[in-house]
């Protein structure tokens, strides 16, 4: 399996950990694509710039869009990790010096994001490029990525109970297996966080669900119940 570590900064990192939305949009200076195999459910980690060496989250690649810093703001709001779009405008400059009226970023979307406590920041693998600009691409099929994943892997599995939504069960069972239901009533409570989740999207784009899938949620719901 191919994943993205794409790198970001500790400001952006810091503003979304404490908000943990259910998506962030991992903006870039530069509307150009990061990886062309980045495609809906592909991980998609996070790393702090030198000298913070350290992975420090994730989430999984949804889109990308290129567009007018003004545009992503009234689209993302604050899941752009800042806290305005003058905050944004000046975010870019930043990276590309003198910018004139509105400039054009790339929108990565990423959904289910997770961010680590400080305690279990991964450190970046030997492979990792002191020169790189924006990120890298591991496979599990080679040491370093599959090392990594699995870090990740032990990393989510250790999240209470507590703290994850259907979102991150759904996400936690179908990328790379993390998340396994062990006997029947947390198979079926799966299929119906499974079904939540189609409802909730649909809702959350202001959308109207899909009866079929509605009807899948309340039938998934008494077969939990009885």
């Amino acid at each position: 399996m191919r994943f993205w570590v794409g790198i970001t900064d500790r400001e952006w990192f810091e503003h979304l950990g404490v908000r943990a939305p259910d998506e962030v949009n991992f903006w870039q200076p530069s509307s150009r694509r990061l990886a062309a195999f980045l495609e809906p459910g592909v991980p998609f980690l996070f790393k702090l710039h030198a000298p913070d060496n350290y992975i420090v989250g994730g989430g999984f690649f949804v889109r990308f869009s290129a567009l007018p810093a003004r545009l992503a703001w009234e689209a993302f709001g604050e899941k752009n990790g800042v806290n305005n779009y003058q905050s944004l405008r000046q975010r870019v400059a930043q990276y590309r010096g003198v910018v004139r009226g509105d400039p054009e970023i790339g929108c990565n979307i990423i959904d289910k994001p997770f961010f680590f406590d400080r305690s279990d920041w991964i450190p970046v693998p030997a492979s990792w490029k002191p020169n790189v600009q924006r990120g890298l691409t591991y496979n599990t099929e080679e040491n370093d990525g599959l090392t990594l994943w699995n870090s990740i892997a032990d990393r989510l599995r250790g999240r209470a109970a507590t703290e994850l939504e259907y979102n991150d069960i759904v996400g936690m069972n179908f990328h790379d297996k993390v998340l396994q239901p062990q006997n029947k009533d947390q198979s079926q409570a799966l299929r119906v966080c499974q079904s939540a989740k189609r409802v909730r999207n649909e809702i959350a784009h202001l959308r109207m669900p899909n009866p079929n899938d509605i009807n899948s949620l309340v039938s998934e719901m008494d077969s939990l119940m009885n």
